[in-house]
């Protein structure tokens, strides 16, 4: 859905080309299969450090050792703003924050949006390549004049949208930590994400969100309802706050890396060897590069 969205709403030849050949898919193909190659070769460090233990299991199922695998926590900051208290509104506010990208699928939740059966207004924030896609989406799915596409906005705004908002909703899957989701937590606000997000770590269901099983629109529109019309959570920001404090997760740090660095003093061989796999990674992100130009050169 995405590739042909790309050749309707995109002036670039290049990716029209790419599109009808079908040479993307095979490019990512390929590529997926040398990343997670390049990424098994991280074994030969002390240790490799995650963001969840949803990532991890991830990782561990794709050849890296488990027992090398640290979880530590993304930090957040976005302002010191306690006890924020929402306003009831006679329109609940529905909030998504991310790029707009495949992999939030966004998409998801505009077709959501058409089944919501309580009275709504939804700020989309941020850009990205399909955003007109999601635009002509929401129209086609008959909910444009509840939705605003704000484009990228200053963080002073974008903390007077997570204030302002009822329910914040992450349909993305495979996201490391989404830190927009924590975001959203820290001001009080209720979430719901899908169940394979690396959000699962600090989201509990029935108690500061909701998390879906599946990826149809129609049980994501069950899930804003419910949130809509009870919204009884009443739970703490301090939790997540702490879990997300930058300190906390310095010290986390120091204490991994002087405990590691005791363990093991091959500290410049290991420096050697990671600085080899990234300029590896990098030669093949620039083949794959040079793959796509060629290949355009010799369709024009």
């Amino acid at each position: 859905d995405y590739l042909k969205t790309i050749n309707i709403f995109t002036k670039s030849r290049a990716l029209r080309i790419a599109y009808r050949s079908n040479f993307i898919d095979v490019m990512y193909r390929i590529t997926n299969k040398l990343i997670w190659w390049w990424l098994s070769y991280h074994n030969i460090g002390s240790w490799i450090t995650t963001p969840s233990t949803f990532s991890k299991k991830i990782l561990g199922n794709k050849g890296i050792s488990k027992e090398k695998i640290l979880v530590v926590p993304n930090p957040i900051d976005i302002g010191k703003d306690d006890n924020i208290k929402k306003k009831k509104k006679k329109i609940p506010l529905i909030l998504h924050v991310g790029r707009l990208s495949p992999e939030k699928r966004v998409d998801i939740l505009i077709k959501a949006l058409k089944y919501v059966k309580s009275d709504f207004k939804c700020i989309i924030t941020s850009d990205g390549f399909i955003r007109n896609y999601l635009q002509a989406l929401a129209i086609k799915e008959r909910v444009s004049r509840k939705i605003k596409f704000t484009g990228i906005v200053s963080k002073e705004k974008l903390n007077e949208y997570y204030n302002e908002a009822d329910i914040f909703v992450s349909p993305a899957v495979y996201d490391t930590f989404n830190n927009c989701v924590a975001e959203a937590l820290i001001r009080n606000t209720p979430v719901i994400i899908d169940e394979k997000s690396g959000a699962t770590d600090f989201v509990k269901h029935g108690i500061n969100g909701l998390i879906v099983s599946n990826s149809n629109p129609k049980e994501y529109a069950v899930q804003i309802d419910q949130l809509l019309k009870y919204n009884g959570f009443k739970f703490s920001s301090t939790e997540i706050k702490n879990y997300t404090d930058i300190d906390n997760i310095v010290a986390k740090f120091e204490k991994i890396y002087v405990k590691k660095n005791t363990e093991n003093r091959k500290v410049v061989l290991d420096i050697v060897k990671y600085l080899f796999s990234g300029v590896f990674f990098y030669f093949l992100l620039v083949l794959g590069e040079v793959g796509i130009i060629l290949h355009n050169a010799i369709k024009k």
